[in-house]
């Protein structure tokens, strides 16, 4: 396996474990606290902050160790250029995670447009973030396995 495929790999892991255990501790405490109207927005706006920080953190170590253990297990360091395929892949990646990311905000809306609560409104947001993320690391290694 090449270092971008495990990188994605671990991109993907990382991705769906931290959105995850950050997904059940927030519902696990909007169950807890059970916040009125009033408080609904300034809930979910909290919990959101305080996720972009902790994901950034937690995305800066994971790299930090992966490249640190990859480097220990293969004994080679991580390619220092990017060439065209890279940069081709990195843009469909990035594309569709855009588009996976664009449907799961229309479909937010919808939730809003249907009259379901607003928290529904917020748990969409959050899962088309995850999608979009997800998307970006599957189409990175579905397109270094398969080629351009």
């Amino acid at each position: 396996m090449s270092y971008q495929e495990i990188k994605s790999i671990v991109a993907l892991v990382s991705t769906l474990l931290i959105n995850g255990l950050y997904g059940w501790y927030v519902f696990w405490r909007y169950q807890q606290e059970a916040p009125g109207v009033a408080e609904l927005f300034r809930f979910w706006a909290v919990a959101m902050l305080i996720f972009m920080g902790v994901a950034l953190v937690a995305q800066i170590l994971i790299t930090v160790v992966f490249r640190a253990a990859y480097r220990r297990i293969t004994g080679e360091t991580e390619p220092s250029f990017a060439d065209e395929l890279d940069r081709t892949i990195g843009l469909r990646a990035t594309r569709n995670a855009y588009y996976a990311f664009a449907l799961g905000l229309v479909v937010a809306l919808l939730t809003q447009v249907l009259s379901l609560p607003p928290v529904a409104l917020f748990a969409t947001m959050f899962l088309a973030g995850i999608a979009s993320e997800v998307a970006q690391a599957l189409t990175q290694l579905y397109y270094y396995r398969r080629g351009v």
